[in-house]
């Protein structure tokens, strides 16, 4: 579990600071993280 949430912080930090904000996380992989952080930064 810890992995997962340490992989989803990772791939936040991409966008150059962690949004605030409840994060819940469900089958969750890079693929979607990835996708999350190119709909924050538009």
């Amino acid at each position: 579990m810890r992995h997962k949430i340490l992989d989803l912080v990772g791939d936040l930090s991409l966008l150059g600071f962690i949004p605030q904000a409840h994060y819940l996380a469900y089958k969750a992989g890079h693929h979607l993280h990835v996708q999350l952080v190119q709909e924050i930064s538009k």
